[in-house]
């Protein structure tokens, strides 16, 4: 999942290039490769859900612990979710590499992808939690700023270098915070708060075990 985007990216934009076999050749087998294995799980997830239920997806081991970080953050209503975000990618790929002969078309069409993921994640609240959904709606807000400032950078407007420059940074401090958003949500969700809670806990008992003491 991790790998996913930036491969499929690379690989769509370089069959464009055409500037080496090998390369498109390289390209092609890393795609196939992580491509490939991602369509059959995720055709494996459905076979599951139309033979038996989708709590199946939560309850069966085998499922959870090799396929479980596509769909376990989801509500069980909502397993189906991560086909949005894989189909996302593979579009991406496709804005970004056969695409890219006309820029204003690339941006509206990420533009268009970005405000459907956005609507689909309102509308439907696929996480767990509240805060599992403020989240991914918070991001989802940010790629549809992201892309709408990328006019910007669409010859066709002529905007001015100083202008293009200050978009530039908006982008650029826009994405560094959500870095930083996503980075306290990973310490987080890795136990932090739990071992925190933990240690005033330990720390309470420790001074009311000294005042007993006394």
């Amino acid at each position: 999942m991790i790998s996913f985007l930036p491969v499929t990216i690379f690989a769509f934009y370089q069959w464009t290039l055409k500037d080496s076999w090998l390369s498109v050749l390289l390209s092609v087998i890393t795609f196939l490769s992580i491509g490939s294995y991602l369509a059959y799980v995720s055709f494996r997830l459905v076979q599951m859900v139309r033979r038996d239920r989708p709590w199946t997806l939560y309850t069966h081991t085998p499922y959870i612990f090799p396929h479980g970080p596509l769909y376990i953050q989801y509500r069980h209503q909502r397993w189906y979710f991560f086909l949005f975000s894989l189909g996302a990618v593979i579009i991406r790929g496709l804005i970004v590499g056969p695409a890219n002969s006309n820029g204003l078309a690339q941006v509206i069409l990420l533009l268009i992808l970005e405000l459907a993921l956005l609507n689909a994640t309102v509308f439907l609240k696929p996480h767990e939690t509240r805060g599992g959904d403020v989240l991914a709606i918070t991001l989802a807000v940010a790629r549809v700023i992201g892309a709408g400032l990328l006019f910007a950078f669409v010859p066709k407007f002529e905007v001015k270098a100083i202008p293009r420059v200050a978009i530039g940074i908006i982008a650029a401090v826009l994405f560094s915070i959500m870095v930083i958003v996503m980075f306290f949500n990973i310490l987080v969700n890795l136990g932090l708060k739990k071992a925190w809670r933990q240690r005033l806990r330990w720390r309470l008992g420790t001074r009311l075990g000294s005042s007993t003491k006394n």
